[in-house]
C-alpha cells in the first residue's frame, strides 16, 4: 500500500516537471498582456442593431463623471416611475445586489460590475431608471 502511493505521488511529480518551461514562460507573458473589460449585456433587434437590456444589469455599480468611459449613459426619472425601464433599490450591502434592480455603488472602478454616467438630457441615455425606497418594487419592466 506505501509502495502505491510513492508511486502515484511519484507519477504526479513526474507530470509536473516535465512540463515544457517555454510554454510556461509564454503563458505567463501573454496573462501579462491581457486587457480585463466590463460585462455588457447588449441584444440585437430585429434589424440586427445592438441594444441594451436594462434588466441584466445588477450588482455593483461605479458612477462615472465622464460619459465617454461609462458603459452606460442613465438618465434618472426624478418623479414617476412609469417611464422607467428598470426600478432600482440601493443594496447596503453587495452580497444582496443579486437580482434585476439591486444595485450596489463602490467607490472604485477597479470593483464594479458595471460603470453608468447619469445624464441629465433622457434622449441620449441607454435607459431610464428610477429610485425606490422599497426593496420588492426593484425591478425590471
Amino acid at each position: 500500500m506505501i509502495m502505491s502511493l510513492i508511486f502515484n505521488i511519484w507519477l504526479i511529480l513526474v507530470q509536473i516537471y516535465s512540463y515544457p518551461y517555454e510554454k510556461l514562460t509564454n503563458i505567463a507573458k501573454s496573462a501579462k498582456n491581457t486587457t480585463i473589460f466590463l460585462k455588457e449585456h447588449k441584444i440585437k433587434d430585429k434589424n440586427n442593431k445592438q441594444t441594451i437590456n436594462p434588466c441584466d444589469i445588477y450588482g455593483q455599480i461605479y458612477i462615472e463623471k465622464d460619459r465617454r468611459r461609462a458603459t452606460y449613459l442613465v438618465y434618472v426619472e426624478p418623479e414617476n416611475d412609469y417611464r422607467a425601464k428598470l426600478i432600482v433599490y440601493k443594496e447596503s450591502s453587495p452580497l444582496n445586489a443579486d437580482k434585476e434592480g439591486l444595485w450596489y455603488f463602490v467607490e472604485q472602478r477597479a470593483f464594479a460590475d458595471y460603470t453608468v454616467c447619469f445624464v441629465d438630457d433622457r434622449s441620449i441615455a441607454d435607459f431610464i431608471i428610477y429610485y425606490t425606497d422599497k426593496f420588492h418594487q426593484a425591478g425590471c419592466r
